[in-house]
């Protein structure tokens, strides 16, 4: 009686013993799965991160470049359109006996195009499309400058140059060449407006941008001040700040990179990314974790939305 009194005494024994080893194993199985799954988290998210910060950098660098090239095209495009009318001019003049045939040829072969001709004393030969009084001398533009008589001193002073006016009327900038033509007393020039040739330029730039190559798990979205321009997936970004470097939406697991253009373009760039896979498939392996434990360990649910 005492030896089976010993035996169920030992068996219990070795039950508590087994009961307490596989709680404590369990345990320790699942805080080192755990760590092990915070750990990969962290460095998922470091490397979406890296990856984020290059495509934005990618794309800024693209932006800045080509808009750097385009405004430099935009004035070689009026440069060689005056070069290309003064030779015409000075062809013309060769073959002309008076001053008013040259004018009236000059007005036929220069009728709708984007070139205008004054002379010295601030008479249109040629006029300017948006200036519509006669005499031009005495046009000011949106900021009450004499730009006609700018441009007179322009060519006088150092024969050729490039100056900025404010139109009347719509207050868009334009951008105007003017060359000398010294044997004729006049000057040519030839101009762009700066919005009307950024929107054909953004939206260019749009386009390519579309085709840039995403990952699966990111974003982009162009702002300009508070107008929305370009976004890969419809998304709710009202909490963003638009301020440079990161910012996140722990909630969702949603991170985001953003940073401003320095180009004539004001544009705001922002990459997003989100983990939300990630964390689904850790979730779905912890329960196969759990599963194979002989006991469930409350502890670790009330952490496991902390990971």
């Amino acid at each position: 009686m005492k030896i089976l009194q010993i035996s169920i005494l030992l068996l219990l024994f070795a039950l508590g013993s087994l009961f307490f080893y596989s709680e404590k194993r369990s345990k320790e199985i699942q805080v080192a799965f755990v760590n092990l799954e915070k750990k990969s988290y962290e460095e998922s998210l470091l490397r979406e991160k890296k990856e984020g910060e290059h495509f934005v950098r990618v794309v800024k660098s693209y932006v800045e470049q080509e808009m750097t090239t385009y405004e430099k095209v935009l004035q070689e495009r009026v440069q060689l359109a005056v070069q290309n009318a003064k030779a015409d001019i000075l062809l013309i003049a060769n073959m002309t006996k008076s001053k008013r045939e040259l004018n009236r040829n000059l007005k036929k072969l220069f009728h709708g195009k984007n070139i205008f001709i004054t002379d010295y004393n601030g008479n249109a030969i040629v006029k300017t499309h948006h200036i519509e009084i006669e005499n031009i001398a005495s046009y000011l533009d949106a900021d009450n400058r004499a730009i006609v008589l700018e441009e007179i001193q322009k060519v006088r002073r150092h024969k050729s140059g490039f100056l900025k006016t404010k139109r009347v009327g719509d207050a868009k900038v334009e951008v105007v060449y003017v060359e000398a033509v010294d044997s004729l007393a006049l000057y040519i020039g030839s101009s762009y407006i700066v919005e009307d040739e950024r929107e054909r330029a953004e939206q260019k730039l749009l386009k390519t941008i579309e085709n840039f190559p995403l990952r699966m798990n990111a974003s982009l979205f162009i702002y300009e001040e508070e107008k929305l321009l370009y976004a890969s997936e419809d998304c709710n970004l009202s909490f963003i700040k638009k301020q440079d470097g990161w910012s996140s939406d722990e909630e969702s697991l949603h991170y985001y990179f953003g940073t401003h253009l320095q180009t004539s373009i004001q544009w705001y760039i922002l990459y997003g990314f989100t983990l939300k896979e990630e964390r689904e498939k850790f979730m779905k392996k912890r329960e196969v974790i759990e599963s194979f434990t002989l006991f469930s360990l409350p502890y670790n649910y009330e952490n496991r939305d902390k990971i």
